[in-house]
C-alpha cells in the first residue's frame, strides 16, 4: 500500500477529491513530457495518448481505486498511465509490463522509488503464471 494512502487511513482523513488527484496527475504527466519527450516506436505499434486522454482514463478508474487499495497491472504503458496512477497514491501496487526499455526507464525515473514495478516483457507471449490472478485491475 502506498504510504500516502496508508497515512490518510491511519489518521482518519478523507481521501483527496477526484479533482485534486487529476490536477496532481496532470502536473506529473506535463512535467515528464516536457523534460523527457516521448519517443514512439512504430515497430511496437506504439501510439501514445494525449495527456487529456490519459487523465480521462484515470478519471474512469478513480471510483474503483477510491473503494479500497487496488493492485493494477498495465500491459504496455507508452501513455504513462502508471505515472498518473502513482500520482494519486491510491493503488497499493502498480506493475507495468512493456517491451520498450525507454518506457520502463522513464516510468522508473519519474515515479517515486518503489512505487511502480517495471518488467520488461514481450506481450505477444502469454502472461507468466506468476502474474495471473494477482491484480484487481
Amino acid at each position: 500500500m502506498t504510504s500516502g494512502y496508508r497515512e490518510r487511513l491511519q489518521r482518519g482523513l478523507s481521501l483527496t477529491t477526484s479533482s485534486d488527484l487529476l490536477i496532481n496527475a496532470r502536473r506529473v504527466l506535463e512535467t515528464c513530457s516536457k523534460q523527457s519527450p516521448a519517443r514512439v516506436r512504430n515497430d511496437l505499434d506504439q501510439c501514445p495518448a494525449t495527456i487529456s486522454t490519459v487523465l480521462r482514463r484515470l478519471q474512469l478508474l478513480l471510483p474503483l481505486l477510491n473503494e479500497c487499495p487496488r493492485s493494477v497491472l498495465l500491459l504496455g504503458d507508452d501513455d504513462l498511465l502508471g505515472l498518473a496512477l502513482a500520482a494519486t497514491e491510491l493503488p497499493e501496487r502498480i506493475t507495468v509490463l512493456d517491451l520498450d526499455d525507454a518506457v520502463l526507464e522513464k516510468t522508473a525515473q519519474w515515479s517515486p522509488p518503489g512505487c511502480i514495478e517495471t518488467v520488461r516483457y514481450d506481450l505477444r507471449m502469454p502472461l507468466p503464471e506468476t502474474l495471473l490472478s494477482q491484480f484487481s485491475i
